[in-house]
Order: C-alpha cells, then structure tokens, then sequence
C-alpha cells in the first residue's frame, strides 16, 4: 500500500493545466514464465498465473493539435506461474502424491510507450503505442502445497518460501525488462485497455543451466483523473479561435483577423490577386505592371512595350551611328561599323579596299584575286626566265657549272625581295638515251638548282623541284640544236 501512496504523490505533483493528462487504471493480468533449456530432472506442467496490474497512466502529447503522445505509466504488477504435478510417491505405503506451487513475484513497473490516438469524436479516441518497460522487484514468495494419498487418506502440508534477491542461483534479480503495448479507448473520463508484456531479462537464476522470462497479458480499467484545459479551437493553429478566425483553416495574423499576408503588402492574400508578390491595393495586391518585362515597371517607363534599362528610363541603350552595336558596347559609338569589330570599321593599312584581316599583304595595295597582294611585276617575270635560261650543267651530269650562278644568285635575291614569291623549278632533256635515264637526270638537276637556292638563305617551302625528261620538247630533237633548245631548266613564279 505504501508503495501505491508514492505513485500517487508523484503522478499528481505531475498534474498541470496543459494538456497532460493522469488516469488511475488496473484489472487483471495473467502471467507466465518462459524457460528455455530446463534441467533434464525439474519436467512441470506450468500454468499461468492470475495476478493484477495497478496504477497510473499518463499522457502527454507532443504538441496541442498533435494526434501522438508520449505515454509513460506506473503501476504495481503482480506476475508469476503455477507449477502442477502428480508423481508416484517414494513414501512408504503412499500410492500417489500431487504437488502445485505458486510462483508469485510483485514489481514496480515504469512502461514507456509512444502512442498513436485516433479520434472517434469530441472527447473519445483509440489509441494504440508500444515501447520498452522497466520494472523494480518489491516482493514475491513460492507457495508450495503438497498432497498425499495414503490408503485413501489424504493428507496435505503446505508451506510459503520468500524470495531471495541477487545473482545468486535460486534468487531473484532486482531489475527486469523488456518489451511492452497497450491499446484501447478513451471515452471521455473513462479508460478502457488491454496490455502485454514481454520480458527480456532472465530474471531467476537456478543452480542449472536455465533461462526464465516473464510474459503477461491482461486488460484494465479506469478513469482520468484530471481534464485538460479546454482551449478554444484553433484549427490552423495561428493563436486565434476559429469563432473569431476569417481563414480559419490557414495560418494568419491578429491585423487580418487571422488570414495570411504572404508577401507582406498589407493585402490579406483572400484580397490579393497576387498573393506570392508584394503590389498595391490599385492593382488588387499585384505589383505595378511592366508590360515589356524589362524590370521597369510601367509607370516609370518612357518605352513600356520596348524592353530597356532603367537608366534609359526603361528604353533600350542608344545605337548612335545605327550598325546594331548600342554605344555602350560600340567602340566607335558615331561610325558604324560590323559587331565583330566592336562597332567600328575594319582598318585597311594600304587602302586598297581589303580589310588588314583579310589582306595578305596589308602595307601594299593589291587586288582581290591575290587577297590584297599586288600582282608579280612584268619585269620581274622576264627576269626569273632570263636566268633560268643562264643555268649550265656539266655534260651528262647535274653539276652546275660555275656561269650559273651569277645567274642563281640574281634569282635568289629576287625570291628574297619578294617573300610571297613561290618557284617551281623544272629539268628537261633531250631524247638521246633510255627515257628513264633521261627523267632521272632531269630530276637530278632540277633538285641541284633547288639546293643552290636553299644555300642562300631560301625556305625549302618555297621551292618545288621537278623533272620531266624528254617528255616537254620544245624544239625538233632531230637537230643538234633542236637538241640544245630541249635541254633545259624553266623557272615558273607564282606568289601565296
């Protein structure tokens, strides 16, 4: 008794006018113990046990208009078993004998539940949770009785054995936990819940190998002993009652009688025609419109179907000299020129109408057929054939004899006058001799003329050596000096 005066000292001193509320609950419950490899001599048949629970349930929501609580409790729980057993007896003279014990154990029990309330109507709702427990051994003995029958006498002895605690064999452990649900309805005061536990501590400790755990079940009823502050309804929850709520379904504010201003211009968004964008109230809560979607809205706008800046007062930046480059980004904002120069002109260096970036030779006028680059002079042309035709070779070699160079030197300074100059150099022969003899010579002095040209200082990619043989005659081949106009080097110049 002494133990249930705790419990309610402390669930009252709990007891406050929020929305916790207290309930005192008990009934029965009926217990058993679960063991697990039982000592090959102790065979009982077990039974379960009629016990109590008793105490007090409290919950706590998570929150005001929350549908879940926590939901604590504590209560006296009477648990154990009933052992029976008949057994012939090793009394002599006695036929049969019958022994039953009544395994009784009383705790302290704190269950931890987190609960689900489903409402059923104003006051009324089921709920449901489950959780862990954890409970204080306070007492508990074996009731053993024995009976034995004697040539038809019956005789019976009983005796009560306390339980001992500790980690000792045959005694019990002052803890015990495991895994516990309640479930049931609330009806207004009245609570109506079944239970369950299911151990998880091997709580009795035998002088053999052996485990013992407590399951119980059992139901309970009861009452709560304190009504929680009855609030007004709020159902948005935004501190104001839904009797003096306008949107009471939507979280609002005390100057709107409890609709919503989302973007705060002071228009309550059931007002607000654009209830995401702060407006005005002439245009129903929307922004002052800006027709061309400039950022400059319509009223400050000197160009409001155009978009613009708004330090041209929402106009486009000005394009002075008109090429499509506004002067902000034109270089040359007062002479038009492409986009791709920045709003200026092209630069022509010679002036020869072709653009320096187009012009492969921008310091001297030329044409378009050359890409800005002035034609090969006429004088230039006769004096590149004159000295081909003063190139000499040794007789049936491509050694060049030395009256050639002069003539080569006059060439090669021609070619370095004039970079964009570009030579083929080609070696003819006469027909006396094998055709490939003959093409093989024209190549050979073709490449010696090259070589000499390359020695001055010449790019080789400037030069391009061929030879023909006795295919190109330009004279009768019959005559020596037929023979003597075929045999030959041409020089032809063309420019890149």
């Amino acid at each position: 008794m002494k133990y249930l005066l705790l419990l309610l000292c402390l669930c009252s001193s709990t007891i406050t006018k929020a929305q916790l509320k207290v309930g005192f609950i008990g009934g029965p419950q009926f217990s058993q113990v679960s063991e697990s490899n039982t000592g090959t001599y102790f065979h009982p048949d077990y039974k379960s046990r009629t016990g109590a629970q008793l105490g007090f349930l409290i919950d706590i929501p998570f929150s005001q208009q929350s549908l879940w609580s926590l939901q604590p409790a504590l209560l006296y729980s009477s648990k154990g078993r009933i052992i029976n057993k008949n057994y012939d007896s090793n009394i002599s003279g006695a036929d049969t004998a019958f022994f039953e014990q009544r395994f009784k154990t009383n705790y302290i029990e704190f269950p931890l539940h987190i609960t689900r309330h489903i409402k059923l109507g104003a006051e009324s709702s089921f709920f449901i949770g489950a959780g862990a427990y954890f409970g204080a051994y306070i007492s508990g003995e074996n009731q053993n009785e024995t009976q034995i029958i004697n040539n038809s006498l019956t005789t019976w002895s009983t005796n009560n054995i306390p339980h001992e605690v500790g980690n000792a064999p045959n005694k019990i452990k002052t803890i015990d936990y495991g895994l516990s649900g309640r479930a049931g309805f609330s009806l207004k005061k009245i609570i109506l819940s079944a239970f369950y536990t299911h151990g998880l501590q091997n709580f009795y400790t035998y002088h053999f190998d052996n485990k013992s755990y407590h399951r119980s079940a059992g139901a309970s009823v009861g009452f709560w002993l304190n009504k929680p502050e009855q609030k007004p309804k709020d159902t948005d929850g935004d501190g104001i009652p839904d009797a003096a709520d306008a949107c009471p379904f939507v979280k609002g504010e005390i100057a709107f009688n409890g609709c919503p201003d989302l973007d705060g211009d002071g228009i309550p968004d059931k007002d607000d025609a654009c209830p995401g964008v702060p407006g005005l109230a002439k245009y129903q809560g929307c922004p002052v419109p800006d027709t061309d979607g400039d950022g400059v809205n319509d009223e400050e706008d000197a160009c409001p179907t155009q978009p613009g800046l708004a330090k041209y007062k929402g106009c486009p930046v000005p394009d002075t000299d008109g090429d499509g480059v506004n002067d902000e980004e034109d270089a040359c904002p007062s002479i038009p020129g492409p986009i791709a120069n920045k709003g200026c002109p092209w630069p022509d260096t010679d002036g020869d109408g072709i653009p320096d970036k187009d012009d492969a030779c921008p310091l001297t006028p030329g044409i378009d057929s050359l890409k800005g680059c002035a034609p090969i002079e006429q004088k230039v042309i006769e004096k590149v054939k004159l000295t081909a035709s003063n190139i000499y070779f040794e007789t049936g070699s491509e050694e060049l004899k030395k009256t050639s160079y002069k003539s080569l030197d006059e060439l090669a300074q021609i070619l370095k006058d004039d970079n964009r100059l570009i030579i083929t150099i080609e070696g003819h022969t006469d027909n006396v001799g094998l055709p490939e003899n003959n093409l093989a010579l024209s190549e050979r002095r073709a490449l010696r003329v090259k070589q000499y040209i390359e020695s001055k200082g010449i790019d080789s990619k400037r030069i391009k050596a061929i030879g023909f043989g006795d295919t190109k005659p330009i004279a009768d081949n019959t005559t020596a000096a037929g023979k003597s106009k075929n045999r030959r080097v041409e020089i032809q110049i063309t420019q890149h």
